[in-house]
């Protein structure tokens, strides 16, 4: 699930909580803000996009079509131009994900949006030189929190041996103490109940299962990596380019209206 990690102890040094909603961090970002660094990374991918859109209560489809440049995308692009043009947006395009890992571990930005499983990913690559901090993602009333994740499917020639091994293996994984371990190791939400009400007694699990009654599907039950590369274009415009949110935005939702 989409969550806020921070620079703990950036944080610390100016008395700082982590934002609850855009506001605060709007303000956060202003506050960690210098000459060298910015307060908040922003990967101009979809997913972070339709994380950022989700949060603050707007869609980016409709009945399964692009809605790239409804009041819900425009309402969020105009918020992230303006952190730029404040000068607290550190800005990184969809093919610099690993140059904006190296922001945030540079201390070049101090927060940054995110899916949760990425910190156990970088645990595990890299040696952390300060403490990262995991919040859920701030959000306004109407708000969301994005969620992803994988499945499990058989081809549609798939033999019935073949079956009842997939078959046999999603209850081997489903089992209580196997999803628990699976959800300390990755940060990805255990489906076992039983393994939710173990996990919900450490902090991280406490703080991550208490997203779910807000949690919804990141892609917003339509094909929104389909219409990634007009999307993606167009944030790159608006936030490293000189293009009006608007401009841009119309120009991606065109061309993804074309897609069959």
């Amino acid at each position: 699930m989409a969550v806020l990690f921070y620079n703990r102890e950036a944080f610390g040094a100016r008395g700082l909580s982590p934002p609850k909603d855009f506001a605060e961090l709007r303000r956060a970002a202003r506050a960690l803000s210098t000459r060298s660094a910015r307060g908040l990374l922003f990967s101009a991918d979809v997913y972070s996009f339709a994380a950022l859109v989700l949060a603050q209560g707007g869609r980016l489809a409709q009945a399964g079509r692009p809605a790239l440049d409804g009041e819900g995308a425009l309402h969020a692009l105009e918020y992230l131009e303006a952190l730029k043009r404040e000068g607290v947006l550190q800005v990184r395009s969809a093919t610099e994900v690993l140059a904006a890992g190296a922001d945030f571990l540079r201390t070049k930005a101090f927060m940054a949006l995110g899916p949760s499983t990425l910190l156990r990913a970088v645990e595990g690559r890299t040696r952390l030189p300060f403490a990262i901090g995991l919040a859920p993602l701030p959000l306004e009333p109407q708000g969301r929190v994005a969620a992803s994740g994988s499945v499990l499917v058989a081809f549609r020639h798939t033999g019935p041996e073949a079956r009842e091994g997939l078959l046999a293996f999603y209850r081997h994984l489903a089992e209580g103490h196997r999803q628990l371990a699976l959800a300390r190791s990755t940060l990805y939400l255990p489906l076992n109940l039983e393994a939710q009400e173990a996990w919900r007694k450490e902090e991280v699990g406490r703080l991550l299962l208490g997203q779910k009654p807000r949690l919804a599907p990141w892609h917003q039950e339509a094909p929104l990596l389909l219409w990634a590369p007009p999307l993606e274009e167009a944030l790159e415009k608006a936030l490293k380019g000189n293009t009006p949110p608007r401009k841009a935005l119309e120009e991606a939702q065109a061309r993804a209206s074309r897609r069959p």
